[in-house]
Protein backbone atom coordinates (compact mmCIF):
# COMPACT_ATOMS: atom_id res chain seq x y z
CA UNK A 1 0.00 0.00 0.00
CA UNK A 2 1.30 3.37 -0.80
CA UNK A 3 1.95 6.40 1.54
CA UNK A 4 -0.32 8.71 0.30
CA UNK A 5 -3.18 5.69 0.43
CA UNK A 6 -2.45 4.87 3.52
CA UNK A 7 -2.45 8.15 4.51
CA UNK A 8 -5.75 8.82 3.01
CA UNK A 9 -6.91 5.63 4.62
CA UNK A 10 -5.33 7.08 8.55
CA UNK A 11 -7.34 10.31 7.62
CA UNK A 12 -10.58 8.77 7.37
CA UNK A 13 -9.94 6.29 10.26
CA UNK A 14 -9.53 9.35 12.54
CA UNK A 15 -12.46 10.93 10.92
CA UNK A 16 -14.51 7.64 12.06
CA UNK A 17 -12.94 7.72 15.62
CA UNK A 18 -14.15 11.12 16.48
CA UNK A 19 -17.27 9.75 16.17
CA UNK A 20 -17.63 7.66 20.01
CA UNK A 21 -20.82 6.33 19.42
CA UNK A 22 -20.57 4.99 15.31
CA UNK A 23 -20.66 1.25 15.56
CA UNK A 24 -17.87 1.14 13.41
CA UNK A 25 -15.38 3.12 16.01
CA UNK A 26 -15.97 1.12 18.51
CA UNK A 27 -15.31 -2.09 16.37
CA UNK A 28 -11.88 -0.23 15.66
CA UNK A 29 -11.27 0.57 19.43
CA UNK A 30 -12.23 -3.19 20.33
CA UNK A 31 -9.75 -4.43 17.69
CA UNK A 32 -6.85 -1.85 18.89
CA UNK A 33 -7.40 -3.07 22.67
CA UNK A 34 -7.20 -6.35 21.66
CA UNK A 35 -3.89 -5.71 19.25
CA UNK A 36 -2.43 -3.77 22.80
CA UNK A 37 -3.26 -7.01 24.64
CA UNK A 38 -1.65 -9.55 22.99
CA UNK A 39 1.37 -7.78 21.21
CA UNK A 40 2.46 -5.72 24.36
CA UNK A 41 4.30 -2.81 23.28
CA UNK A 42 3.75 -3.17 19.81
CA UNK A 43 2.82 0.41 18.10
CA UNK A 44 0.54 0.69 15.03
CA UNK A 45 1.84 2.58 12.62
CA UNK A 46 -0.75 5.07 10.27
CA UNK A 47 -0.80 2.20 7.62
CA UNK A 48 -0.83 -0.67 9.66
CA UNK A 49 -4.00 1.01 11.17
CA UNK A 50 -5.28 1.44 7.80
CA UNK A 51 -4.91 -1.83 6.90
CA UNK A 52 -6.56 -2.76 9.72
CA UNK A 53 -9.25 -0.42 9.21
CA UNK A 54 -9.75 -1.90 5.70
CA UNK A 55 -10.09 -5.09 7.19
CA UNK A 56 -12.52 -4.13 10.03
CA UNK A 57 -14.43 -2.19 7.32
CA UNK A 58 -15.09 -5.29 4.80
CA UNK A 59 -16.00 -7.35 7.97
CA UNK A 60 -18.48 -4.63 8.89
CA UNK A 61 -19.78 -4.25 5.83
CA UNK A 62 -20.24 -8.23 5.24
CA UNK A 63 -22.09 -8.00 8.59
CA UNK A 64 -24.20 -4.83 7.46
CA UNK A 65 -25.19 -6.97 4.42
CA UNK A 66 -25.69 -10.11 6.34
CA UNK A 67 -28.38 -7.82 8.48
CA UNK A 68 -29.79 -6.30 5.40
CA UNK A 69 -30.21 -9.90 3.80
CA UNK A 70 -31.60 -11.21 7.23
CA UNK A 71 -34.16 -8.14 7.61
CA UNK A 72 -35.10 -8.62 4.33
CA UNK A 73 -35.95 -12.14 4.89
CA UNK A 74 -37.78 -11.64 7.57
CA UNK A 75 -39.80 -8.53 6.00
CA UNK A 76 -40.71 -11.56 3.24
CA UNK A 77 -41.51 -13.77 5.54
CA UNK A 78 -43.82 -11.51 7.67
CA UNK A 79 -45.34 -10.20 4.11
CA UNK A 80 -46.09 -14.31 2.93
CA UNK A 81 -47.09 -14.94 6.86
CA UNK A 82 -49.63 -12.14 6.28
CA UNK A 83 -50.55 -13.03 2.59
CA UNK A 84 -51.34 -16.45 3.96
CA UNK A 85 -52.88 -15.39 6.93
CA UNK A 86 -55.33 -13.29 4.90
CA UNK A 87 -55.76 -15.74 2.32
CA UNK A 88 -56.76 -18.07 4.47
CA UNK A 89 -59.24 -16.26 6.29
CA UNK A 90 -60.87 -15.20 2.80
CA UNK A 91 -60.97 -19.16 1.70
CA UNK A 92 -62.57 -19.62 5.17
CA UNK A 93 -65.19 -17.17 5.00
CA UNK A 94 -65.65 -17.87 1.35
CA UNK A 95 -66.29 -22.09 2.72
CA UNK A 96 -68.41 -20.72 4.84
CA UNK A 97 -70.83 -18.37 2.77
CA UNK A 98 -70.45 -21.25 0.77
CA UNK A 99 -71.91 -23.31 2.93
CA UNK A 100 -74.49 -21.56 4.17
CA UNK A 101 -75.75 -20.88 0.43
CA UNK A 102 -75.82 -24.16 -0.05
CA UNK A 103 -77.98 -25.33 3.14
CA UNK A 104 -80.54 -22.20 2.04
CA UNK A 105 -80.74 -23.77 -1.11
CA UNK A 106 -81.54 -27.24 0.04
CA UNK A 107 -84.08 -25.98 2.38
CA UNK A 108 -85.88 -23.64 -0.31
CA UNK A 109 -85.69 -26.53 -2.78
CA UNK A 110 -87.42 -28.92 -0.29
CA UNK A 111 -89.57 -25.94 0.39
CA UNK A 112 -91.24 -25.81 -3.14
CA UNK A 113 -91.14 -29.09 -3.11
CA UNK A 114 -93.41 -29.64 -0.28
CA UNK A 115 -95.33 -26.77 0.05
CA UNK A 116 -94.33 -24.14 -2.77
CA UNK A 117 -95.93 -26.08 -5.70
CA UNK A 118 -99.16 -24.83 -4.05
CA UNK A 119 -98.37 -21.15 -5.14
CA UNK A 120 -100.46 -20.71 -8.70
CA UNK A 121 -98.19 -17.65 -9.78
CA UNK A 122 -94.44 -18.04 -9.38
CA UNK A 123 -94.05 -14.45 -8.61
CA UNK A 124 -95.76 -15.24 -5.62
CA UNK A 125 -93.40 -17.99 -4.51
CA UNK A 126 -90.36 -15.45 -6.06
CA UNK A 127 -91.33 -13.29 -3.40
CA UNK A 128 -91.77 -15.74 -0.84
CA UNK A 129 -88.19 -16.99 -1.85
CA UNK A 130 -86.02 -13.87 -2.53
CA UNK A 131 -87.96 -11.22 -0.74
CA UNK A 132 -88.41 -8.16 0.00
CA UNK A 133 -88.16 -7.16 -3.45
CA UNK A 134 -89.10 -3.74 -3.02
CA UNK A 135 -86.24 -1.74 -1.25
CA UNK A 136 -89.09 -0.22 1.32
CA UNK A 137 -91.09 -3.07 1.90
CA UNK A 138 -91.45 -4.43 5.57
CA UNK A 139 -91.82 -8.33 4.17
CA UNK A 140 -89.53 -10.35 5.86
CA UNK A 141 -86.45 -11.39 4.40
CA UNK A 142 -86.65 -14.70 2.50
CA UNK A 143 -84.69 -17.17 3.59
CA UNK A 144 -82.32 -17.26 -0.36
CA UNK A 145 -82.97 -13.12 0.19
CA UNK A 146 -78.87 -13.05 0.24
CA UNK A 147 -78.84 -14.70 -3.08
CA UNK A 148 -82.12 -12.35 -4.73
CA UNK A 149 -79.21 -11.16 -6.90
CA UNK A 150 -78.21 -14.58 -8.60
CA UNK A 151 -80.64 -14.93 -11.69
CA UNK A 152 -79.39 -18.67 -12.45
CA UNK A 153 -80.81 -19.60 -8.86
CA UNK A 154 -83.77 -17.76 -9.66
CA UNK A 155 -84.43 -19.42 -13.01
CA UNK A 156 -83.16 -23.36 -11.03
CA UNK A 157 -85.79 -22.76 -8.17
CA UNK A 158 -89.02 -21.39 -10.92
CA UNK A 159 -87.93 -24.41 -12.93
CA UNK A 160 -88.38 -26.89 -9.87
CA UNK A 161 -91.80 -25.18 -9.26
CA UNK A 162 -92.98 -26.01 -12.56
CA UNK A 163 -91.92 -29.51 -12.41
CA UNK A 164 -93.85 -29.72 -9.16
CA UNK A 165 -96.73 -27.48 -10.01
CA UNK A 166 -99.09 -30.27 -11.18
CA UNK A 167 -99.00 -32.12 -7.79
CA UNK A 168 -99.94 -28.84 -6.13
CA UNK A 169 -102.74 -28.60 -9.20
CA UNK A 170 -104.21 -32.03 -8.44
CA UNK A 171 -103.34 -31.33 -4.46
CA UNK A 172 -105.75 -28.41 -5.06
CA UNK A 173 -108.36 -30.03 -7.35
CA UNK A 174 -108.56 -33.13 -4.28
CA UNK A 175 -108.92 -30.23 -1.62
CA UNK A 176 -112.14 -28.67 -3.51
CA UNK A 177 -113.67 -32.09 -3.83
CA UNK A 178 -113.20 -33.16 -0.16
CA UNK A 179 -114.57 -29.29 0.16
CA UNK A 180 -117.67 -30.01 -1.77
CA UNK A 181 -117.58 -33.83 -0.19
CA UNK A 182 -117.80 -32.34 3.20
CA UNK A 183 -120.16 -29.70 2.10
CA UNK A 184 -122.41 -32.29 1.09
CA UNK A 185 -122.05 -34.68 3.70
CA UNK A 186 -123.26 -31.87 6.40
CA UNK A 187 -126.25 -31.17 3.99
CA UNK A 188 -127.55 -34.34 4.05
CA UNK A 189 -126.89 -34.57 7.73
CA UNK A 190 -129.05 -31.16 7.87
CA UNK A 191 -131.24 -32.95 5.90
CA UNK A 192 -131.91 -36.07 7.52
CA UNK A 193 -132.45 -34.03 10.75
CA UNK A 194 -134.98 -31.89 9.26
CA UNK A 195 -136.48 -34.92 7.92
CA UNK A 196 -136.13 -36.71 11.07
CA UNK A 197 -137.73 -33.73 13.14
CA UNK A 198 -140.34 -33.25 10.75
CA UNK A 199 -141.42 -37.40 11.43
CA UNK A 200 -141.40 -36.64 15.17
CA UNK A 201 -143.56 -33.39 14.88
CA UNK A 202 -145.96 -35.85 12.39
CA UNK A 203 -146.04 -38.46 15.03
CA UNK A 204 -147.22 -36.27 17.85
CA UNK A 205 -149.64 -34.64 16.39
CA UNK A 206 -151.41 -38.59 15.20
CA UNK A 207 -150.76 -39.24 18.97
CA UNK A 208 -152.30 -36.11 19.95
CA UNK A 209 -155.14 -35.91 17.39
CA UNK A 210 -157.59 -38.67 18.92
CA UNK A 211 -157.32 -36.81 22.46
CA UNK A 212 -157.70 -33.52 20.98
CA UNK A 213 -161.30 -34.98 19.17
CA UNK A 214 -162.69 -36.70 22.04
CA UNK A 215 -162.18 -33.12 24.42
CA UNK A 216 -159.83 -34.80 26.93
CA UNK A 217 -157.17 -33.09 28.31
CA UNK A 218 -153.73 -35.09 27.84
CA UNK A 219 -152.36 -36.72 30.26
CA UNK A 220 -149.96 -35.29 32.93
CA UNK A 221 -146.56 -36.21 31.35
Amino acid sequence: MSSTIGWELYRSLLGVLRREDDELALVIRHRAQLYREVMEGLTLTPTALAKHWERVVAEHDARQDTQRQRLAEMARLQRESAENFERMHTEGVLQAVAEERGVAIKRAEAYVQNAGYHYDLWSELEAELFGPLEPDSTQAKGMLHAWSHEADLRARLEELWRLNRPRGVRADEQQQRDAERRRLQRATAATAASLRQQEAERRSEEELQPIIDAGTPPPEP
